[in-house]
């Protein structure tokens, strides 16, 4: 299996999420409102830097639920609990992918791998209702393909090699939905129920993954210090994400 091709399935293992959205492409070019969108762009990404909340996904039958934080230069961390005990967690950072399965005390690691910058910046913009662009840099409409809707909002297109990620922002330029495609895999988030601006509930899909579920955020707590703890326990053993990927089938 080529490094590439997993890119959709370590978002997947970490439910770091995926991208979809929904929109008609109109004329390919900037209207005289880019100003008042170049403004809402920057608003959108400004306004959170880290995230710690609750979280239930619903993927089956059964809601998994557990804690995210996500520091947004730097790492997502996420716990995951199934019948109230926790069963794993993971850490995802600009070098490495950590994952503990408690359920079978073993710990899978992922390192070394070129693409990990670009998929780390995707999931947390994704959970940070945010637009993906290089560390540092403030979004400016030169950087996008932008185009007007059918329902007067704005689809914007732009490339970073592998990825074509489109945003789609309604007629109140709010961010409503994200889609990143990476070799034919959709990485697909939606968003609805906002507080203060910020979504509470995510659809989450991928769909040649066979991947959908919907994600509702609590207790949330932006731009606070965060305490990101993550060892591989002693005693566990080790092995490397492509055994996850067959354990849960995504290999």
């Amino acid at each position: 299996m080529k490094k590439r091709n997993i890119i959709p399935l370590v978002v997947i293992s970490l439910l770091a999420v995926v991208l979809h959205g929904c929109g008609t492409q109109k004329n390919i070019s900037v209207h005289r409102d880019e100003a008042k969108l170049e403004q809402a762009l920057r608003q959108i990404n400004s306004s959170t830097h880290t995230l710690d909340a609750r979280y239930t996904v619903q993927t089956g039958s059964l809601p998994i639920k557990g804690q995210i934080k996500i520091q947004e230069d730097s790492c997502l961390w996420l716990s995951a609990q199934f019948l109230g005990m926790e069963a794993g967690r993971g850490l995802l950072t600009d070098n490495s992918l950590q994952i503990i399965y408690r359920m079978q005390k073993v710990g899978f690691t992922l390192d070394s791998w070129e693409f990990f910058p670009l998929v780390r910046r995707c999931a947390n913009a994704i959970l940070l209702h945010k637009i993906i662009l290089p560390s540092g840099k403030e979004p400016v409409i030169s950087d996008f393909i932008a185009a007007r809707t059918d329902d007067g909002g704005w689809q914007l297109i732009r490339h970073e090699s592998p990825a074509d990620i489109s945003y789609f922002l309604d007629g109140q330029l709010q961010l409503i939905s994200s889609r990143c495609t990476i070799d034919g895999h959709e990485i697909t988030a939606s968003y609805s129920s906002f507080e203060e601006g910020f979504p509470t509930h995510i659809v989450l899909s991928a769909p040649k993954d066979n991947f959908s579920a919907e994600l509702n955020l609590s207790r949330i707590v932006r731009n606070g210090s965060l305490n990101i703890d993550f060892n591989i326990p002693q005693g566990y053993s080790e092995a490397p994400v492509g055994q996850l990927l067959k354990m849960l089938h995504l290999k």
